[in-house]
This record gives C-alpha cells, sequence and structure tokens, in this order.
C-alpha cells in the first residue's frame, strides 16, 4: 500500500499575466480541506470530491515508484496518465468537485 497526499488551495500561483509570485506567498487556504488517498500501486483509487472553491491541488505519493494520477469528475488513473515521482510535489489546476485517482 502507498499514501497520496492532496492539498486543496484556493488560489492560483501565477496572475494573470503568468507572474510566479514571490516565494513568501502562501495561497494555501487553512479552511479548505487536504485528503490522503491510500492505493495499491497498479491499481486506480479515487479522492474525495474537491470543495466547491478548489482551483489547484498539490500532490505528492510515497510509493518508490512513479504513480500516475489523472483528475476529472469520475477519474480512473491508468498507466499512461500523468507520473508523479516520489517526492516530487506536483501542483494541478482542477475545479471544485472533480476528483483525483491515483495508481
Amino acid at each position: 500500500m502507498a499514501s497520496c497526499w492532496i492539498s486543496e488551495m484556493d488560489a492560483l500561483p501565477f496572475d494573470k499575466e503568468g507572474n510566479k509570485p514571490p516565494d513568501n506567498y502562501r495561497m494555501l487556504n487553512p479552511t479548505l480541506p487536504s485528503q490522503v488517498v491510500t492505493f495499491t500501486p497498479g491499481t486506480s483509487a479515487q479522492s474525495a470530491a474537491f470543495a466547491a472553491t478548489t482551483k489547484l491541488i498539490a500532490v505528492m505519493h510515497d510509493h518508490s515508484a512513479p504513480a500516475t494520477v489523472l483528475t476529472g469528475s469520475n477519474p480512473t488513473a491508468l498507466a499512461g496518465s500523468h507520473a508523479v515521482k516520489n517526492g516530487e510535489v506536483v501542483f494541478i489546476k482542477v475545479t471544485g468537485g472533480e476528483k483525483i485517482a491515483v495508481r
């Protein structure tokens, strides 16, 4: 078994002109939930739906091999879905109510 941590954010990390915010900029809103999805490598597992105000998620996992992820209303992560390396933090733009699947 492996774990995937998902942090939900209500702000995007770049402004309208595509400029990155300063390093000390905090976009995390502590009122938004965080989730841990437990998954068996090779088998897709789904999160709960994101909060309605969620615009961005940060994803990382602890499996020794890359995990694959897919977002959507009822996603199933496949071998060809986006790969996330162990220890890597990936930011994914989402819409409130969507879910993430991890494999």
